[in-house]
């Protein structure tokens, strides 16, 4: 499984583990819990207050299996939590993840021959602290800096010029 796969896998993973740590919070005398969240394609109304126009949907689920869909100011209402910055900065990981995909994946085969000493060019120890720092950075969900970004297309070119990565 390629790296930026493991990150994406355990990005899902994180959010399953905060829906399931919200817990179960009353709404008209009945125990809802949090199950999913979705943009939807068409505006909806939310069954919890009747404001309409809403895209970002929480659906909330009684014991007896019953969904209602929300917008972000009622689940934030509901459980006094504040659901949607959560949700905000999640997917914003999982952009810039899924945006960087090929980056993350070439850097972690980068570092990779680095630490079994099989890269084709050299790399000063200032140079790999510093793609650590943009690998680190992506991997955590956030778009590197400009310089990185020109550290990483200097070496890459290096890299692909010495026919690094390529399937032979």
């Amino acid at each position: 499984m390629a790296k930026c796969d493991e990150l994406l896998k355990e990005l899902e993973n994180n959010m399953s583990e905060y829906i399931k740590s919200i817990g179960k919070f009353q709404h008209e005398n009945h125990n809802f819990a949090l199950t999913n969240h979705y943009f939807s394609d068409e505006y909806l109304a939310c069954e919890v207050c009747g404001h309409e126009r809403i895209i970002e949907v929480f659906v909330i689920t009684d014991e007896s299996g019953k969904n209602l869909n929300c917008g972000n100011v009622c689940i934030e209402k509901l459980t006094n939590m504040k659901i949607k910055e959560r949700y905000e900065s999640w997917q914003r990981k999982k952009d810039n993840i899924t945006k960087n995909c090929v980056a993350i994946n070439y850097l972690t085969e980068v570092l990779n021959a680095i630490e079994i000493d099989e890269l084709p060019i050299w790399i000063s120890r200032q140079g790999v602290q510093r793609l650590t720092a943009m690998y680190e950075r992506m991997c955590n969900g956030l778009d590197p800096l400009k310089t990185q970004w020109r550290l990483y297309y200097s070496y890459k070119k290096r890299l692909d010029n010495e026919g690094f990565g390529k399937k032979t």
